[in-house]
């Protein structure tokens, strides 16, 4: 997976390539975008991913994950946001 900077419009824009190799979450802050290791994520419930993000990351810290059912691909998975 790969953070990619292009300009569109005399605009900044991050573009997400390519699939992610191991469970990964990607933290958006005011100047920069990274992906981070999410494996001590994988398997648990959108809200103990929302805790742990929000402990990590910051009480302001806003979440979208997508659970389980997202995991396994499975196309009837929503997006849990917080």
């Amino acid at each position: 997976m790969k953070i990619i900077r292009v300009q569109v419009n005399s605009e900044d824009l991050d573009k997400i390539s390519e699939s992610a190799e191991k469970p990964v979450y990607i933290s958006i802050t005011n100047t920069q975008t990274q992906i981070k290791d999410a494996t001590n994520l994988w398997g648990k419930t959108t809200a103990e991913v929302e805790k742990i993000i929000k402990e990590k990351e910051g009480k302001g810290t806003r979440v979208v994950s997508i659970g389980v059912a997202g995991e396994n691909r499975n196309p009837e998975q929503k997006h849990c946001q917080r």
